[in-house]
């Protein structure tokens, strides 16, 4: 795999950092890959270009089965070192050894001179759960003075809202926007909007969940946050219940560099123990959004598989309102439609059978114990994500 042509520009009031993908080894055609971000007020430094797309391309180089990895670009010889380890990582999971692809840039990477500027802490923030817990958490532990304190976040088109090319859900996007850029205010945030094409590109089924997220995120904050100093990137999973993902505390910090340091900050807290503490937070209730597939001026659904699990939870802990929601209850009938397609989303569900009965809600308990059966006698003819996933995809 060869990365070329990369370049960064400015297209109105965004920056613009593209290259593009050949595929060497394996019959795909080559791509383009392109960051666009609203963070104009400093020009991402030009040793740090290749970054995102190391960040980017090595999953596609390693499940593509791709025997290099060469950019026309400096990068960080310390992301180029974390990328080996992370490699690592995915053949301990695989339980045999990957091929490894060489990875090199073909321009040295200059002498990083001294700054002045002091380091930031930042964030990458969807409006879910997870992330608003970590910004609800970081301003409970830091200061406004400290390096750690979140000052920025990064909100990316082209993960979960306009991950279709066929639908780029503009509209979605805007709502969504509108409401986590007003929450950003009340806790003087500064939101950076980033636009990305990273997964329009055909990609097997279960690849972005169990290697590709985390790798992903990484990259648009490589090329949307062009300042110094720490990304957080909120834990998906707690540690009782860490299977391999693609975000997971083990391999995200590995895709940092000399200026961007990445923090997989969460992962000691339950979900529930984050909707526990969210609904303390009043305007984290009013913005919630977890659905990706809401149509019109509403963040949530309130039907999907998410909404359900999300609102479930909601009345677990006692919360039987939320503004994204309106009324947080779910039916039994309604819990028994609810298909359980991964151990990520089965911990989070098991975690809810005690809590739901405590609150005499035993009809939702045995709706989702029955689920969980289901999941279990399913999974049971299952096969862990591997790399021949990737070549039946």
């Amino acid at each position: 795999m060869r990365v070329r042509d990369i370049d960064v520009r400015k297209r109105g009031d965004f920056s613009v950092l593209s290259g593009a993908v050949a595929w060497e080894d394996t019959e795909r055609t080559s791509d383009h890959i392109e960051f666009r971000a609203s963070a104009a007020d400093q020009r991402l430094p030009e040793r740090d270009w290749g970054n995102a797309f190391l960040a980017a391309c090595f999953p596609l180089a390693v499940f593509g089965q791709e025997r290099r990895l060469v950019l026309e670009a400096a990068g960080c010889p310390m992301l180029m070192e974390g990328l080996a380890t992370v490699h690592a990582w995915w053949s301990s999971w695989a339980d045999r050894p990957l091929s490894l692809p060489e990875v090199a840039t073909e321009r040295r990477t200059p002498d990083r001179q001294q700054t002045s500027a002091p380091e930031r802490g930042m964030a990458c923030l969807s409006g879910g759960v997870d992330s608003l817990h970590m910004l609800l958490h970081n301003r409970r532990v830091y200061r406004p003075g400290d390096a750690a304190y979140i000052r920025q976040a990064i909100f990316i088109h082209g993960f979960d809202i306009g991950r279709r090319p066929r639908d780029l859900q503009e509209d979605r996007f805007a709502v969504a926007e509108a409401r986590l850029r007003a929450l950003a205010e009340s806790v003087r945030l500064e939101l950076v909007i980033c636009y990305t094409n990273l997964r329009h590109r055909p990609l097997p089924a279960g690849f972005w969940l169990h290697r590709y997220n985390g790798a992903a995120l990484a990259a648009a904050a490589h090329a949307a946050l062009p300042h110094s100093g720490m990304l957080f990137i909120a834990a998906t999973s707690d540690i009782a219940h860490l299977t391999p993902l693609g975000s997971h505390p083990m391999t995200d910090p590995l895709y940092s560099s000399q200026r961007l340091r990445i923090v997989h900050e969460g992962a000691r807290f339950t979900r529930l123990q984050k909707i526990r503490d969210l609904i303390e937070w009043p305007e984290a209730l009013e913005n919630l959004r977890v659905c990706a597939d809401a149509h019109g001026p509403v963040l949530n659904c309130g039907v999907c598989e998410k909404c359900l699990r999300t609102k479930i939870a909601l009345s677990a802990v006692g919360c039987t309102e939320a503004p994204a929601f309106g009324s947080t209850s779910v039916a039994p009938e309604q819990a028994a439609t609810i298909e359980i397609s991964n151990a990520l989303q089965a911990a989070h569900y098991r975690e809810l059978v005690r809590p739901l009965e405590a609150r005499g809600l035993s009809d939702l308990a045995r709706a989702v114990m029955e689920r969980l059966k289901a999941y279990s006698e399913m999974r049971i003819h299952q096969a862990d994500w591997t790399q021949e996933s990737w070549a039946a995809g």
